[in-house]
């Protein structure tokens, strides 16, 4: 109805379990609504999970993010964890992300719960980062986020984290609260690891609200280790009249064997003058293993804002592998930016990664997201294209994408959902992934959205194969606010399989003075 808002709740998993395991996991991911003038929040509840024998085991989850607009500021929340066991583990992780609301014209604020992790027999790094922050001026809005932690651990370790971030609220037309909660690791054989992440602040004239994301660290390891970091950053904004909020950046990575990895990340950020919105989103890292390595590595960034009848955001870059014989690799991400005009909404996707392995691969992947710009009074949004890949021998590849955008004109709304994909491949395989997401223009007080297409997959021999995909975006205009929620899906394959994939995603489009949501269903699989 007129001054409401409604938000949403993604569930995520992505396991890779290797021989004689005992498994069970379970997520799910609950939605809530509020009456008129009223905020919204989210809530995902994360996943369980219980190794016992000789287990690589990988898990990762994301919760997506609302906005609303007209005198209310919703929040979001997100959960983390990362696991990565390697000799008889029993493990068993459990996180979840609190949530909150607010009263008439009020702002509520940003919580999300870390993971706690015990691992036991021959070398279990896990790292794992949160920050979220969240603030509303009567006209301007302004906040930063936080700066990561670094360790170097070396022997035998058995090291438990546990991390919640509290929560502020704040009074009728003004709110602002910070939260981050930083990483532990434990390393156990003569490891020398060093990461340092930076996160950069903005700042926002009358009228005009900005937000920036953090930049995320550069690690190094040397001796048959296995590494597990996850890290994340969120933070969202609102004005009096106007609500925004961005999603966290995502990345974990798994070392095995004398490796020399180096990752650095950096995300820009944006600034808006008055009655101007521009924000731009990060570039991910660069690679370069060189000894029997099981490397993964995914990371998500993207950061939404808004001013009185304007909203530009944009989306983020996704990228994960996994390479496993004697491999050089080399991967690169940029992201573009957006700037729009009064009374003008745009908003871009970003470019996806390309690689390059050398010894008894070829691999080849490559994605590009184009842009879209409107004119005045109409929206216009476009989503990605992913990659396409050919592996040929005893490869173990893992690749992951997310992109999810959303945007809110002042009586307008317009959202568009992602294309995910996440393979692993392993034995002498021919395998061939193409992705093409579709793009949409609008008019003036006319909106259009589009879907991603999926891929399809045809693995031949001894394959394990792990999928998953998120996405899910919402948004809010002066009198209307939808949402949208997707579900996930997790799979673990073991021996001579032919697999056969293939999802699809929804649209929806909306007349003026409407919001529209969407919901997009995730893949099926055949063994």
């Amino acid at each position: 109805a007129s001054t409401t808002y409604v938000e949403t709740t993604p569930t995520e998993t992505a396991e890779t379990i290797t021989p004689i395991v005992t498994e069970t996991e379970e997520s799910t991911a609950a939605t809530t609504e509020s009456p008129p003038t009223t905020g919204v929040e989210t809530n995902p509840t994360e996943a369980v999970e219980t190794t016992t024998v000789t287990v690589t085991e990988t898990e990762e989850s994301t919760a997506a993010t609302t906005e609303g607009v007209s005198t209310t500021d919703e929040e979001t929340t997100l959960t983390e964890a990362v696991e990565a066991t390697t000799v008889t583990v029993t493990e068993t992780e459990q996180s979840t992300a609190a949530t909150t609301e607010d009263a008439l014209t009020t702002d509520e604020e940003t919580t999300p719960t870390e993971a706690v992790e015990t691992t036991t027999v021959t070398v279990t790094e896990t790292e794992e980062s949160t920050v979220a922050s969240t603030e509303a001026a009567s006209t301007t809005d302004v906040e930063t986020t936080p700066t990561e932690a670094a360790d170097t651990t070396t022997a035998a370790v058995t090291e438990a984290e546990d991390s919640t971030a509290p929560t502020t609220e704040g009074l009728s037309t003004t709110d602002v609260e910070t939260t981050p909660t930083e990483a532990v690791e434990t390393t156990t054989v003569t490891v020398t690891e060093t990461e340092e992440s930076t996160a950069a602040t903005t700042e926002g004239a009358s009228t005009a609200e900005v937000e920036t994301t953090p930049t995320e660290a550069a690690e190094t390891t040397i001796a048959i280790v296995t590494e597990t970091e996850e890290s994340t950053a969120a933070s969202n904004e609102g004005a009096s009249a106007t609500d925004v909020e961005t999603t966290p950046t995502e990345t974990a990575e798994t070392t095995t064997a004398i490796v020399t990895e180096t990752e650095v990340l950096t995300e820009a950020s944006t600034e808006g003058g008055s009655a101007t919105d521009v924000e731009t989103t990060p570039t991910e890292a660069a690679e370069t293993t060189t000894v029997t390595v099981i490397e993964t590595e995914e990371s998500t960034t993207a950061t939404t804002e808004s001013t009185p009848t304007m909203d530009v955001e944009t989306t983020p870059t996704e990228t994960a592998e996994t390479t496993t014989a004697i491999v050089t690799e080399t991967e690169e991400l940029t992201a573009a930016t957006t700037e729009s005009a009064p009374t003008t909404d745009v908003e871009t996707t970003p470019t996806e990664a390309v690689e390059t392995t050398t010894v008894t691969v070829t691999e080849t992947e490559e994605s590009t997201a184009a842009t879209t710009e409107g004119a005045s009074t109409a929206e216009v949004e476009t989503t990605p294209t992913e990659a396409a890949e050919t592996t040929i021998a005893i490869v173990t590849e893992t690749e992951e994408s997310t992109a999810a955008s959303n945007e809110g004109a002042s009586t307008t709304n317009v959202e568009t959902t992602p294309t995910e994909t996440a393979e692993t491949t392993t034995a002498i395989v021919t395998e061939t992934e193409e992705l093409t997401a579709a793009t949409t223009e609008g008019a003036s007080t006319t909106y259009v959205e589009t879907t991603p297409t999926e891929t399809a997959e045809t693995t031949v021999a001894t394959v394990t194969e792990t999928e998953e995909s998120t996405a899910a975006t919402t948004e809010g205009a002066s009198t209307t606010d939808v949402e949208t929620s997707p579900t996930e899906t997790a799979e673990t394959i073991a021996p001579i399989v032919t697999e056969t994939e293939e999802s699809t995603l929804a649209t929806t489009e909306s007349a003026p003075t409407t919001g529209v949501e969407t919901n997009p269903t995730e893949a099926v699989e055949t063994t």
